[in-house]
């Protein structure tokens, strides 16, 4: 690919950034730090994917989908966050719920946090449901920033003289979608089973959607 494309080096700079990130920092101070996490992570390799198809971030280019990209690599930086949480607190002791929001709702330190999820303590599961909606609700809020844009993204699609369609990389934003709904159907609890035990017809739904989106043009 890159003796095909002279991919831009500031997107592989960023999920460097990332991972070093992940290896030096034990909570996320706020919110926000979480979100540029996930930009530089998932939304510098979506940003890749689309370099790697010719679509680059230039003047004359298509900058919109650059836009697209790194509000879904947000969404789904996000969501992989929330979806990977509960391991890697066992593993690593590493709480994903940014300090901010453990202050505002009284989430304790990993250690507490385990111990107390595995008790059973009430207070502290609500505390940390709360959080976690905060998280999933700003995931959509980045979705739906995306989706917005879809029309303007068909239109310099259009100009495009191949025959590469932008949208299909832009996909991994519907899985991240379906999470984020099944995590609000369980009522935002992590350590719910369900949550990640998924039956068959929950993944033949997801196809179909998936399916139905790559063929009308939706993301």
């Amino acid at each position: 690919v890159l003796e095909q494309q002279p991919l831009t080096r500031c997107h592989f700079d960023d999920i460097l950034k990332g991972r070093f990130r992940d290896l030096d920092m034990k909570q996320y101070p706020d919110l926000a730090s979480l979100e540029e996490h996930a930009e530089w992570s998932c939304g510098s390799l979506m940003q890749l994917l689309l370099e790697s198809d010719g679509h680059f971030e230039t003047t004359n280019g298509p900058v919109v989908a650059h836009q697209v990209a790194k509000l879904l690599g947000k969404t789904h930086g996000l969501t992989n966050a929330l979806r990977t949480s509960i391991p890697v607190m066992s593993t690593t002791g590493k709480l994903i719920i940014p300090q901010e929001l453990c202050e505002r709702y009284g989430v304790k330190s990993p250690r507490y946090l385990l111990s107390a999820l595995g008790q059973g303590d009430d207070e502290c599961k609500q505390a940390l449901r709360h959080a976690v909606r905060d998280i999933s609700n700003r995931a959509l809020e980045h979705l739906q920033q995306a989706r917005s844009l879809r029309d303007e993204l068909l239109v310099s699609d259009q100009h495009r003289p191949d025959d590469h369609p932008i949208m299909g990389i832009f996909l991994p934003g519907l899985a991240s979608e379906t999470f984020l709904q099944r995590l609000q159907a369980h009522d935002y609890d992590l350590t719910n089973r369900n949550l990640r035990n998924v039956n068959w017809s929950e993944r033949a739904k997801c196809s179909l959607r998936m399916i139905h989106a790559a063929y009308t043009n939706q993301y």
